[in-house]
């Protein structure tokens, strides 16, 4: 305030200085009328300063109300994060709950032990290895009684398809008469 005051003296005498002042006026010339008129252009000033002031104070409302809704926009938006980020925690929960109970539901993992040593045959200069020759005699004994049982098979429906055609069937010494040999080839 005092500082207004001083520029209030300060800008009496300049105005008085203008070449449209009427400084002859006896209003000018008299000390009271001089302190009045200085009050009055202090008074203008706090005016004009009070006015700048409401401006700004305007302008930072304005300012304060844009930024409390971007506030307010972001909360909800963060309320929203945080919702999605509890229900893709209770994802993970489940999942990692899930993997626990899978884990304790499994089997013990099992040594595996070597039965018997594998074999090395060389036949013709090439090595076959091997783990148990008996092993492969039944192998090669279901795979031999596998084919025979096939061709049996193909054999009856190929006899009854041409059977159904020609309306003839096999008679029981037919029948009998096969057996036989099927049974010799399975041997």
């Amino acid at each position: 305030m005092a500082q207004m005051q001083q520029v209030a003296t300060q800008a009496l005498p300049t105005y008085l200085a203008r070449p449209g002042a009427d400084v002859n006026n006896p209003l000018f010339q008299e000390p009271t009328n001089q302190e009045l008129l200085q009050q009055a252009i202090a008074t203008a000033q706090t005016v004009q300063i009070l006015e700048m002031r409401q401006e700004t104070i305007a302008q930072a409302k304005t300012l304060l109300q844009e930024q409390h809704q971007q506030l307010a926009s972001l909360l909800r938006q963060e309320s929203q994060l945080q919702q999605e980020l509890q229900t893709e925690m209770g994802i993970v929960e489940q999942y990692v709950d899930k993997i626990a109970e899978l884990r304790s539901q499994t089997a013990p993992p099992i040594a595996w032990q070597l039965v018997s040593p594998p074999e090395v045959i060389e036949t013709a200069n090439i090595a076959v290895l091997t783990s148990s020759t008996a092993a492969q005699r039944q192998l090669g004994a279901a795979a031999l009684l596998g084919i025979l049982t096939g061709i049996a098979v193909a054999t009856t429906l190929a006899g009854q398809s041409q059977g159904a055609k020609s309306s003839s069937r096999p008679t029981l010494k037919e029948t009998e008469e096969t057996q036989p040999a099927l049974a010799q080839a399975i041997a």
